[in-house]
């Protein structure tokens, strides 16, 4: 297994691939030795023989985190999104720090057009990848595409909460809260967003007078101008 590894760290893949069905011929029992091929096979593009080797890792043992990671990402060069999300979530139970796993989920939520989560991902795999960049710098390439896109859709969510919200004042302020957020993230100008985290305070205010005077004897005498002169109180 050394040797394989070796190789299989210096790029010989095919040559660690050898090295790993000798393995298995001498121990076919153990789960890590076919979580072991099915990496060099992931490596050389074939992509179901790696499917294949999982299944057998899998059958011996699923308490192996590689083998889910592994699993993940064949899944997803497959075109099973969904199942790599899946199956990068099953990695992340048996181990949190894996940032393989965000890196693999995050490339799998992109593909389902689930992009703000994906750049959680990424920016969670970037904090957790070791100096040894066990998760390559290519991998990150797609983060660019995400910020792109997403500082559109980011920005079309703010200003959808910010002029469409005709509910409960305190739910509209933490939906828009959210979509702020969420646009912080996708990259958005900190600028492009004052004016919608001025909103979110006005709408909190509007929620806390309408609170108070709820409050106030004779209950229920709620209206327009009393909770405009309690909001005039707080927000000149």
């Amino acid at each position: 297994f050394n040797r394989a590894g070796a190789r299989f760290d210096r790029g010989a893949f095919a040559e660690a691939l050898q090295d790993c069905d000798k393995l298995l011929k001498l121990r076919p029992a153990e789960a890590l030795n076919w979580t072991r091929r099915a990496r060099a096979r992931l490596a050389l593009g074939d992509v179901e023989g790696a499917l294949a080797d999982l299944e057998e890792a899998l059958e011996r043992d699923t308490g192996i985190a590689e083998t889910w990671v592994l699993r993940a990402e064949a899944k997803r060069l497959a075109g099973d999104a969904a199942g790599a999300v899946d199956d990068a979530n099953k990695a992340l139970d048996l181990e949190p720090g894996s940032a393989r796993a965000y890196s693999t989920r995050g490339q799998a939520r992109s593909a389902l057009q689930d992009h703000l989560a994906a750049i959680k991902d990424c920016k969670e795999a970037q904090r957790l990848d070791p100096p040894t960049l066990e998760v390559k710098k290519s991998d990150w390439m797609h983060m660019a595409a995400f910020q792109r896109l997403d500082v559109r859709q980011a920005t079309r969510r703010v200003e959808t909460a910010l002029a469409g919200e005709k509910g409960e004042p305190g739910i509209s302020a933490q939906r828009l809260q959210t979509a702020i957020e969420d646009a912080e993230l996708a990259g958005v100008p900190p600028e492009d967003l004052q004016a919608a985290r001025k909103q979110v305070d006005l709408w909190r205010l509007v929620a806390e007078a309408v609170e108070e005077l709820e409050a106030e004897p004779p209950s229920g005498k709620v209206t327009k101008t009393a909770v405009a002169e309690a909001v005039a109180r707080s927000y000149p």
